[in-house]
């Protein structure tokens, strides 16, 4: 991943400017997931809104859940999950860190992810 993309959005995820959510890019109510605050960074798209019967969501350049390959290529990503290999060689991403917690389920805050970022943003 860029550096200078990497640590803007380690900078945008410890403002408080964004509520953390799960399992989509942005709730109706506001709630991002950590690539919904780098698409949000990003200016690529505009939010469009989608309601729902028992839900709703935005979407960012036709994508709800996962980043597109223009706000990958963008940042200089190498996959759309933010998949890598811990140390002790296991598979994992960023998804599953904002949705899932940590290995051991311990939740992952923003703050959380954004040390992550700032320490391995080459991995990405």
């Amino acid at each position: 991943m860029k550096k200078n993309i990497a640590m803007k959005w380690v900078k945008a995820l410890r403002s408080g400017k964004y509520e953390q959510g799960k399992k989509m890019l942005r709730s109706l109510d506001s709630k991002y997931c950590c690539f919904g605050v780098l698409c949000d960074i990003s200016w690529l798209y505009e939010w469009h809104p989608c309601y729902c019967i028992d839900s709703g969501f935005y979407y960012y350049g036709r994508s709800i859940y996962i980043l597109n390959d223009v706000v990958c290529e963008w940042a200089g990503m190498k996959h759309f999950t933010g998949r890598h290999k811990t140390v002790s060689g296991v598979d994992r991403s960023l998804t599953n860190y904002n949705d899932n917690g940590d290995l051991d389920g311990t939740p992952c805050t923003f703050d959380k992810i954004a040390d992550w970022i700032e320490i391995n943003y080459k991995a990405l």
